[in-house]
């Protein structure tokens, strides 16, 4: 996370100033969570509906490391917002959160 102080500090990255870099940092992590929704969601419906033990092993792979991504996405977000704590940096929308298909009314029959 550190790596990421001194970025947003310095305004590298930006023609313009660290708000600018801060900013574009911020919508990218939250790009970057929209990506990893669809990834959540159909391997937890493949786990679920899946009856092949070698699919549901895969299955299980991709949802621990789309996990873990989400959760470094969150953590990013969370240290940039603290960084931005003198309202330079505002949250797009909140974090992504545990997700499911369940919750997403996604393969319910």
């Amino acid at each position: 996370m550190e790596g990421a102080k001194e970025f947003i500090a310095s305004g590298e990255g930006s023609q313009g100033t660290p708000t600018m870099a801060s900013h574009l940092l911020t919508h990218a992590l939250h790009a970057l969570g929209n990506k990893l929704l669809p990834v959540l969601v159909f391997s937890d419906l493949g786990l679920r509906r899946c009856q092949d033990p070698q699919l549901q092993e895969y299955f299980e792979k991709i949802r621990r490391s789309a996990d873990e991504a989400r959760e470094m996405v969150d953590a990013l977000r969370r240290e940039l917002l603290a960084l931005g704590e003198n309202g330079d940096v505002q949250e797009p929308t909140t974090p992504i959160g545990r997700v499911s298909s369940q919750s997403l009314g996604v393969g319910n029959d």
